[in-house]
């Protein structure tokens, strides 16, 4: 696919050595690719029984000639070896990629809300600036206009066309981020660089810049070209594109950079006869890009998005600070896609966002997004007293007391969604081990609660039990909220959780006494 190729299938695997093994048994091998393009994993067991495992580009239209001096750089694999389950080979990837790939990898993280969800394109000052103060009045931190903010004079939202329409924005984005500004809430904006829609200058001014077979007709996916970035002069005008975005609208400290195209009329105007290096020289025209913005804008928060997740990969994370973890937001399906998410990414990198979809109550979203990036996909305008009342309290909650914890935490997951009727993880504080915070989701009706040993904890220490997000503390579901309790009891003994109906759902805080 090209670009997009982690959509179907993540450049990813775990190995059982021996024997299958568990979170906490058993020896695993943990490895992920870091690069963005066609990637192929190839598993052959021998005649003598020894398993061979084959990780890189995928080979298929990629032969490559290389001249005198060209280095040719094959994509790197990232792997770890563990004794003593799945558990701590995730925790191993976690740790080298908070220190070492991940952008900022231990800078906190903003809470976002974002629009997408309730205006789908339609970003018109009218529409958009009577979001930013209810957004900030529950707790946000950054505003995310999305898609469909760009265009020519006479139409809205043309790819390759990176000035705010007229039809949309008469006054440029200033109304809006002033706005932000007065009320105190940050910035932030979409971006798809490697595009271009029929009507932008560039696709009759340029047509050599486009991926497009010139002995056949275009097929437009999504009504749009993809950018051939194999050719420097296309990786210039992103990067100056995308400068001029920054630069001309102050006040913008996030980005979200998708693209929601694979490629889909493979051939290069700029490669001629070398056709089959496409697939390499696009990804690494890709990371130039990515490179020099970064470069030009270090003190940008960005977000990576690919048709959803399509770009979950330790090579893009260079120069990101989280990903789009999915387009499926349903609060049920994310429970199993972040416990999945988590086997090779930390938390801090997965964008969980409460939406509407799915129409599960919002608390049980809320406790689910909370383990991850917390962001909300939502019109602030039309949400009931109830729905604000949740989402103040647990907005709340995550930014005061989870934050810290999630982001940064040792990841445990401790009862799979896959194996039982409840999924529950925990995070604990990886040096001084002081705090802690455990999230239960019930994703099917149960005749019991049921009792949760802990791990990672200082058995030596005591630890203040509080469960968030609920109304009072009648209404918890931890039998032990408000106790405090060694981290041995915790671990050896456990704490008890009454959920047994589907949507029951907790999050308990764990703090040093």
């Amino acid at each position: 696919m090209g670009i997009t190729s982690s959509n179907g299938r993540q450049p990813h695997f775990m190995l059982s050595l021996n024997e299958k093994s568990s979170e906490t048994e058993g020896e695993v091998l943990a490895a992920t690719l870091a690069w963005s393009g066609n990637y192929q994993l190839k598993f052959e067991q021998t005649t003598y029984g020894y398993l061979t495992a084959v990780a890189g580009m995928n080979p298929w239209s990629s032969d490559y000639r290389l001249v005198a001096s060209k280095r040719y750089k094959t994509p790197a694999l990232i792997y770890t070896y563990s004794t003593t389950g799945k558990g701590q080979a995730s925790r191993n990837l976690h740790h080298w990629a908070l220190n070492y790939n991940v952008r900022d990898g231990h800078t906190p993280l903003r809470t976002i809300f974002n629009n997408w969800e309730a205006t789908g394109m339609d970003t018109s000052d009218e529409r958009i600036i009577p979001f930013l103060k209810p957004a900030h009045d529950l707790g946000f931190e950054l505003f995310l206009l999305d898609d469909g903010w760009f265009g020519l004079k006479d139409k809205a939202r043309v790819l390759g066309e990176w000035n705010p329409t007229p039809i949309r924005h008469p006054y440029g984005m200033g109304p809006i981020i002033q706005e932000a500004g007065k009320i105190g809430i940050d910035f932030g904006l979409w971006v798809e660089m490697e595009m271009a829609n029929p009507e932008a200058r560039l696709v009759t001014e340029n047509p050599e810049w486009l991926l497009t077979d010139p002995h056949r007709t275009p097929h437009l996916q999504r009504g749009q070209y993809v950018l051939d970035l194999s050719n420097p002069e296309v990786q210039e005008f992103c990067i100056n594109a995308f400068h001029g975005i920054i630069k001309n609208n102050p006040g913008i400290t996030f980005v979200k950079w998708d693209c929601n195209s694979p490629f889909h009329n493979p051939y290069s105007h700029y490669l001629g006869d070398n056709q089959q290096h496409l697939w390499y020289e696009y990804t690494l025209g890709l990371y130039r890009i990515f490179e020099e913005s970064v470069k030009l804008h270090p003190d940008l928060q960005m977000m990576l998005c690919a048709a959803g997740g399509g770009r979950c990969d330790y090579g893009a994370l260079r120069y990101f600070n989280e990903f789009w973890t999915s387009d499926n937001t349903n609060a049920m399906s994310r429970v199993f896609i972040q416990w999945g998410a988590s086997h090779i990414f930390p938390a801090k990198t997965h964008g969980a966002h409460v939406t509407h979809m799915g129409n599960h109550p919002f608390k049980f979203a809320f406790d689910v997004a909370m383990s991850g990036c917390l962001g909300m996909d939502a019109d602030p305008t039309k949400m009931s007293e109830e729905e604000k009342r949740v989402t103040l309290r647990a907005v709340d909650a995550y930014k005061n007391k989870l934050r810290p914890v999630v982001q940064f935490g040792d990841l445990y997951r401790l009862v799979s969604p896959y194996e039982n009727s409840r999924s529950v993880v925990s995070y604990v504080e990886a040096d001084k081990k002081g705090k802690a915070a455990v999230f239960i989701y019930q994703i099917k009706d149960d005749n019991s609660g049921i009792t949760v040993k802990l791990q990672g904890l200082d058995p030596e220490k005591t630890y203040v039990l509080e469960e968030v997000n609920i109304d009072s503390p009648e209404a918890a579901k931890c039998k032990q909220n408000g106790q405090s309790l060694s981290g041995a009891e915790l671990m050896n003994t456990g704490i008890y959780f009454d959920c047994t109906k589907r949507l029951d759902s907790a999050s308990v805080y764990l703090s040093e006494r």
